[in-house]
């Protein structure tokens, strides 16, 4: 890796080499000590002592801060050129010295694809904070004044808030410099102990070679990790506190450093960040701070929402009211991604206690950020928006929509009568019957589906968000204040409810309008996106229609020849990359039952097809109208305005009703579709067979056969390392890599296994021509009736064998053009590859490869997903080794995953569907 030019690599191996280390770094120690001795006797004067500086009092130099930051170099693992900190995060950054300066609390908007980091803004602005200090002359050497200092909150924090900051790293020769420079100064008589501790402390970063304690070299040891640049804590208590330098103070021989340990002290640290977690007690937390914070982060994204329940504007505003109690007035950032939150922020959950009779809105920003790096090359980029030519919105409401509202109304009679449990119960049941109504086909295919893909265990487990008869039973035994004021009105509506939901068994409101635009598309000359919030609903619609009485095969063929792509987002920004030729062929996208924000975020997209299409319930589409008016509203987002208000237009022409008009700008949770909590490596089990279930640390469970090979990290080593072990030999108190959808989230973007995918469809096309031209027959078609004769499928014809066979211009493209030309349903391709006497494993092999993991549900490809991911961490020196272009990206994925690691809390067997010890 080639970090910089001044970067000298160690020299030495063997064991003697960390002593060697340890020598010369006591010999420059006690020269470096001589020397400040000799300065500080040189120019010490009998005046009073430098007075410390006391961060409420100082005003922070914006424009050097902000300056500080731009030229502030970071790297990401195996890079060879540094970055910069990126565009978003240096407006995010300017918002928060603004706040600071006018001590007041505002709103930002992060927006579309940007949720911020309030941990990376406290650390970046602790690191610009130093490089903005004045320059001083102390006798002949140049020096710094003393900083600021920050003193941060997060509020509310989770360990997952600091993930992100552990893959960037700041240059070590900047910061060891910079710091070097404040030592100086800090011999001064009078001087601050934190702060010199602090300076002294990360003075020793150029010191950082990458040579760890085990005598080898690591490029996750070249440069301090963003992580590691500001001691961090929780309010109250030392269970959780981390220091300076704390991953490789313990990893390299810089744990030698004969330092006070006030830097890390909270009580006495000017740069300390504090995390205050969603349930940790508030009071007793914000008076443990015994010195002004500087700043507040509230994290109101949709995550942080989640941590602070259903009430967290309730929440969120006695907390702030017990900041001005305990701390006093406090500058306060709120970050949000949600525009309907913004607005209610401004207007409601930031305003202090007036102190006329108008209320003044809240500060407010929107920072447009197209994607979320903290970091960048920081080149200039232009965005370029394709043309949305036509947008068309359907919805449905009726009598679904009509139980919602008095559901929606139930709930708020039971929160005032103080019925929690009644409250929650029946708020459940409004997401239940949202989400059942939109699946794109009956709850009784849905099953069936599960069923065929995942194995009843795992399809009971994904059930359980479909299902009310929990629900129903509760309430309708419920004697609380509710059920008590409601009386028989409670029944009707509760039977309402389940007539409803057992309709969806047979037929939702989204399968008939699904159904009816796919077929309007079928005879379009161009390529459609059909594109749905999961990759599971993209794959079981793309089943289902296929096995259509009337369109099946025609969709069927479609989707083979890859004019009907099913997919999500991911799945969307892989066909965003294509070349503009191919990518231009594509002509609609239509959106199935989407989320608010992802109906906006596509708008935000820079390329979109010339039609846009969104299918979804009434509710969905009113709140999106709401929120595309807000977004077009603001001057930063003008560019895709027009989008916004053509959307709008639309959607609110569809679903206007008098009655309903006063509930425009209310909020109503979204539709979802939760992901299973259980990762299944074992498939189908069948009743004689035996399964490992590993229960681990995070609610996580594992479900394998007894030989699956498992990723263990192994913590005894110097820097921890992945291993193999078989399901099996897995132990209680064991540390394991879980490859679930989290974690496929944050590699995807990162290491993509779709390259894989493309050349091992390569292989495929090959293995099929071969194969193809020894079969009997004299023409093409003679060798084409062989295969069909032998498939014995009634949905397979000759003409559609021929597109799986017709592969010579797949030879000629670039690899990133390759796309399999094969059935995608898993039969019909076992059953062509029979035809072609290819073998059940090595047919099994391409099904994983060329049909599932390029563009397929990651619930059906769980396995194979596994296995990829698992060769690649446990022997991640030969990944990189026969994939030199990439080494990069498989060091920094090793590096992100123990970030994915569970303790396994308790292990048993299973044969069949149940748990046997």
């Amino acid at each position: 890796m080639n970090w910089r030019p001044t970067d000298k690599r160690h020299q030495g191996s063997g064991r003697g080499a960390p002593i060697d280390r340890l020598e010369q770094a006591k010999r420059a120690k006690a020269q470096l000590l001589n020397s400040l001795a000799e300065l500080r006797a040189k120019t010490a004067v009998p005046a009073e002592p430098a007075p410390t500086i006391v961060a409420d009092e100082t005003v922070r130099d914006r424009a050097a801060h902000l300056l500080a930051l731009s030229s502030l170099p970071l790297w990401r693992l195996g890079d060879t050129t540094s970055l910069k900190v990126s565009e978003p995060y240096s407006e995010l950054a300017d918002v928060v010295l603004q706040s600071m300066e006018a001590n007041d609390r505002r709103a930002v908007l992060c927006w579309p694809n940007c949720t911020a980091s309030p941990s990376a803004l406290a650390v970046l602005l602790a690191l610009a904070d130093g490089a903005a200090a004045p320059k001083l002359r102390i006798g002949d050497i140049d020096a710094l004044s003393a900083p600021i200092g920050l003193r941060a909150l997060i509020f509310p924090y989770s360990q997952t808030a600091r993930r992100s900051i552990r893959q960037i790293y700041a240059d070590k020769a900047y910061v060891g410099q910079m710091n070097l420079l404040h030592q100086v100064r800090s011999t001064k008589p009078g001087e601050d102990e934190a702060l010199a501790d602090f300076h002294k402390v990360l003075a020793r970063s150029n010191k950082l070679t990458g040579l760890a304690l085990d005598g080898k070299i690591y490029d996750e040891f070249r440069h301090p990790c963003l992580d590691e640049l500001m001691p961090f804590g929780p309010c109250q208590g030392a269970n959780g506190r981390v220091g300076l330098l704390w991953r490789v103070r313990t990893k390299t021989d810089l744990k030698h450093i004969s330092r006070s340990g006030s830097a890390d002290d909270p009580s006495k640290a000017r740069y300390f960040l504090f995390g205050l977690k969603a349930n940790d007690a508030i009071v007793p937390s914000l008076r443990a701070l015994d010195r002004k914070v500087d700043v507040i982060f509230l994290d109101l994204s949709s995550t942080g929402r989640t941590r602070l329940g259903r009430d967290w504007l309730v929440r969120t505003k006695e907390f702030l009211d017990q900041v001005d109690n305990q701390v006093g007035p406090v500058a306060t950032i709120a970050f949000t991604d949600d525009p309907w939150v913004l607005d209610t922020l401004r207007f409601d959950g930031l305003l202090r206690k007036p102190t006329r009779k108008v209320k003044s809105p809240a500060l407010s920003r929107v920072v447009f950020a197209a994607r979320p790096d903290i970091v960048s090359t920081r080149s200039v980029h232009v965005p370029s928006y394709s043309v949305v030519k036509r947008q068309e919105v359907t919805g449905f409401s009726g009598e679904v929509e009509g139980l919602l509202q008095a559901l929606r109304l139930s709930a708020k009679g039971a929160e005032e009568f103080g019925d929690r449990e009644a409250t929650d119960l029946l708020r459940n049941l409004i997401g239940t019957i949202r989400r059942c109504s939109s699946l794109p086909a009956s709850r009784a295919k849905f099953s069936e589906y599960l069923e065929k893909v995942v194995g009843s265990f795992g399809a009971a487990d994904l059930q359980v968000a479909y299902r009310v008869a929990g629900q129903l039973r509760q309430l309708r035994s419920s004697v609380g204040p509710w059920a008590q004021m409601t009386g028989k009105d409670c029944n009707i509506l509760l039977d309402q409810v389940e007539r409803v939901w057992e309709n969806t068994d047979e037929l939702t409101p989204m399968a008939p309008m699904l159904r009816d635009t796919i077929k309007s598309y079928l005879g379009k000359s161009s390529s459609t996106v059909v594109l749905f919030q999961k990759d599971m609903l993209a794959d079981f619609a793309a089943h289902t229609l296929s096995h259509d009485d009337e369109i099946g095969f025609a969709v069927q063929t479609r989707l083979e020849k890859e004019m009907f792509f099913f997919l999500d987002d991911h799945g969307l920004d892989d066909l965003a990359q294509l070349p503009g030729p191919r990518r231009n062929y594509i002509k609609t996208v239509i959106v199935v039952a989407p989320k608010r924000s992802q109906i906006l975020e596509l708008l935000a997209r820079e390329w979109l097809p010339e039609n846009l299409v969104v299918l979804g319930d009434s509710d969905t589409l009113r709140s999106s109208a709401a929120d595309a008016r807000r977004l077009a509203s603001h001057k930063e987002l003008s560019a895709i305005a027009p989008r916004l208000n053509s959307f709008a237009e639309k959607a609110e022409g569809l679903v206007y009703r008098p009655i309903f008009s006063k509930e425009v700008n209310q909020f109503h949770e979204d539709v979802e579709f939760p992901t299973s909590s259980i990762v299944n490596l074992a498939g189908h089990i069948k009743a004689d067979q035996t399964a490992i279930r590993l229960r681990l640390s995070g609610d996580q469970l594992l479900l394998a056969r007894p030989a699956t090979k498992l990723i263990l990290q192994d913590t005894n080593r110097t820097v921890p390392t992945f291993l193999e072990c078989a399901a099996k030999d897995v132990d209680v108190g064991d540390r394991v890599c879980i490859i679930s959808d989290a974690f496929l989230d944050m590699a995807r973007p990162m290491l993509n296994i779709s390259v894989r995918a493309a050349e091992e469809i390569r292989d495929y096309h090959e293995l099929v021509l071969e194969r193809f031209a020894g079969l009997p027959g004299n023409t093409t078609n003679q060798k084409l009736a062989y295969i069909v004769s032998s498939m014995a499928l009634p949905e397979v014809s000759v003409q559609r064998a021929h597109y799986w066979v017709d592969l010579e211009s797949q030879k000629l493209v670039e690899l990133h053009e390759v796309v399999p030309h094969a059935p995608r349903e898993r039969q019909t391709f076992l059953a062509f590859m029979k035809a072609l006497s290819v073998t059940d494993a090595k047919s099994q092999h391409y099904w994983t490869w060329a049909v599932i993991a390029q563009r397929s549900s990651r619930l059906r490809a769980a396995i194979n997903f596994h296995e990829a991911y698992r060769t690649i961490l446990v022997d991640n020196y030969a990944a990189q080794s026969s994939d030199p272009e990439r080494s990069s990206e498989i060091r920094r994925l090793k590096v992100a995953a123990e970030d994915f690691v569970g303790v396994v809390e308790e292990k048993t067997t299973q044969r069949g569907e149940h748990a046997t010890a």
